[in-house]
């Protein structure tokens, strides 16, 4: 896993958002797995003001956060709004992450 590049303002929204992971530790998940907390603003920011928080973070960050997404951080609507308007409506969109049993 790729330790993604973060802004000093990805840092503050880390902080804002943190709570969206509200049963993890608040320091721990910032420091260990930061693109949990950006897949929980991306997929739970449901008004407008949180969406355009959301927004706010890196490009970069948002993209890596859909490179590495694991089972269950993004619903379906989600996962392809978040491809589309990253990447385009040319894209083809990969495959929602799924878990694997054994």
């Amino acid at each position: 896993m790729v330790k993604p590049q973060i802004t000093i303002k990805d840092k503050e929204l880390l902080e804002y958002f943190a709570s969206y992971v509200w049963w993890e530790n608040k320091e721990e998940i910032i420091t260990h797995n930061p693109l949990r907390i950006v897949a929980s603003a991306m997929k739970d920011a449901n008004d407008i003001e949180s969406f355009l928080k959301t927004c706010e973070f890196s490009q970069e960050l948002l993209k890596e956060t859909l490179k590495q997404a694991q089972a269950g951080w993004f619903d379906n609507k989600n996962w392809y709004f978040w491809h589309y308007r990253l990447y385009g409506y040319d894209i083809i969109v990969p495959p929602l992450p799924k878990r694997r049993y054994l």
